[in-house]
């Protein structure tokens, strides 16, 4: 099908679904009517069915069709606080031929987007807001997000197709609009799978429109910057993404169930990104783009299609433009990411003491491995009868009873022989006994909570031998084998073999920032 001749189907199928639902209901009333004029009996009978069926044609249309609400994500910036980054929005919106966005949001994710508050399938459009991600501020130079900014107010530019705009408009309110129908009653579940089949129509309908939109919204990034810059912004988007999301995990949130968040998460991002020891795995991460998986329901081709596609372009720069930071176009950026960051985290962020990251890292590391330590030698406790101690596992794995430790005795099944049983929970037990070890290291001043920016966070031990201790581990594990030397270790470094981790929210302050 010819891309023009697709394009006036998409724009049909808009218009048709509001003249559709009209016709149903005008029908439905010119039912009802007839039967009262020709049977008020069967007219009343009737009016059980049609009118419930009205309400409900109605009520899913009007769910679709209607104006967009709730909240909005981030924080707004006005032209007075941003001056420089709305100075530089009007100005692409003008190169791109579009008008510019009516407001300007932060928001806390690895994103960018321009989006519009539309009526009846976005027909009519509404006011103009643009999504910038903190992350994105934070990691871009000034010309990776101008190459962005003018990729997203590209969709709105009209200069690949007469109704590009409309057709990307209307594919977002239908996506939009899919999830909105509710399916509390069966009679509305049944008008909703119409409505989602229609919505479903539509989309696969201008999956191929909304792809090749796509591509000419790149090669709009690449006029207002070059060739080169568009290609290192979908780069350094997809850097973002996994490095953004590898640092909530490991860095902010380790210490949320410890009651900790960073006091400067940003401060800390920005340290992680330009730690030298990383730049050559950051680099692979730029490149490392391949096994997209894809579906007829994507709106952008391939990374690597888009990249190709840019670099046969060849655009070059249309004026210079400086290389510095994106944050330099902000005022105050570090405190304005900041606040947009925390904005939509949930309200028990508030109850969290803010602390520097190696404070937090500590303090999450110990909650964490501590109540797995503690899980562990409770359920050694249940299992051997004995007190929950660190002795007590030992002296069970000086007995062979590593099944008990990890309750493979009641899992595994009568037919499993002594030695597979063993085998089975040998990586189970050496992980717990492994976690009480390094933990009770911790507790007894022989290890810290290692934290720096070239590496994992974890454990690194300052008192015995760490090569020694993992195979004293691994020794006492193997069948025949002994405790005795990791014993050994452990009193010598002052560990008592009593020992059980003491609460879940113990002193902190070891970390490094």
């Amino acid at each position: 099908m010819r891309v023009s001749t697709r394009a006036a189907l998409a724009v049909s199928l808009l218009v048709g679904f509001h003249v559709l639902v009209l016709g149903i209901v005008a029908g439905l009333i010119g039912i009802e009517l007839w039967a009262l004029s020709h049977a008020r009996f069967v007219a009343l009978k009737l009016a059980f069915v049609i009118v419930p069926l009205i309400y409900a044609v109605l009520r899913g249309y009007f769910t679709i069709s209607g104006r967009q609400t709730g909240a909005e994500p981030g924080i707004p910036v006005s032209p007075e606080q941003q001056p420089q980054l709305w100075r530089l929005v009007r100005d692409l919106a003008g190169q791109v031929g579009t008008r510019p966005p009516e407001f300007i949001r932060i928001t806390d994710d690895v994103n960018a987007a321009v989006s519009e508050r539309t009526r009846f399938l976005g027909l009519i459009a509404g006011h103009r807001t643009l999504y910038l991600g903190a992350p994105l501020l934070a990691g871009f130079s000034e010309r990776q997000l101008i190459s962005v900014l003018a990729h997203e107010l590209g969709h709105y530019s009209n200069r690949d197709t007469r109704w590009s705009a409309l057709i990307y408009r209307g594919r977002l309110s239908m996506i939009k609009a899919g999830s909105r129908l509710d399916d509390e009653k069966w009679l509305h579940r049944i008008i909703g799978r119409l409505f989602r089949f229609y919505v479903l129509r539509y989309i696969l309908l201008t999956a191929d429109l909304v792809r090749r939109q796509e591509f000419a919204a790149d090669v709009m990034s690449a006029r207002c910057t070059d060739s080169a810059t568009a290609v290192s912004a979908l780069r350094e988007v997809a850097l973002l993404d996994t490095v953004w999301r590898r640092f909530l995990g490991q860095r902010v949130f380790v210490g949320w169930d410890a009651g900790y968040l960073p006091a400067h998460i940003f401060t800390g991002f920005l340290e992680q990104l330009a730690e030298p020891a990383r730049q050559a795995e950051y680099e692979q991460l730029r490149h490392d783009l391949d096994g997209e998986e894809t579906s007829p329901f994507d709106s952008h081709p391939p990374m690597t299609a888009r990249i190709a596609a840019l670099e046969s372009l060849g655009a070059v720069p249309a004026a210079p433009i400086t290389d510095r930071r994106a944050l330099a176009l902000l005022n105050q950026p570090l405190d304005l990411l900041e606040y947009a960051y925390r904005h939509d985290l949930v309200d028990e962020a508030k109850t969290k003491r803010l602390a520097d990251f190696g404070t937090v890292q500590s303090a999450g590391l110990r909650f964490q491995l501590g109540a797995a330590a503690a899980e562990f030698l409770d359920h050694a406790g249940r299992a051997t009868g004995g007190p929950a101690t660190l002795r007590t596992v030992l002296d069970a794995v000086d007995a062979g009873r590593l099944a008990a430790l990890d309750g493979t005795e009641r899992e595994a099944g009568p037919d499993l022989g002594a030695r597979a049983r063993r085998e089975l929970s040998r990586p189970v037990v050496e992980g717990g006994l492994t976690n009480v070890v390094m933990v009770a290291l911790v507790d007894a001043g022989q290890a810290r909570w290692k934290h720096d920016w070239a590496s994992e966070p974890g454990v690194q031990i300052t008192g015995p031998d760490a090569e020694q201790l993992h195979d004293s581990i691994v020794d006492a594990l193997v069948e025949g084998g002994s405790t005795a030397s990791l014993r050994g270790l452990l009193t010598a470094a002052g560990v008592p073999l009593d020992y059980h981790p003491a609460g879940t929210r113990p002193t902190v302050l070891t970390g490094e920032n």
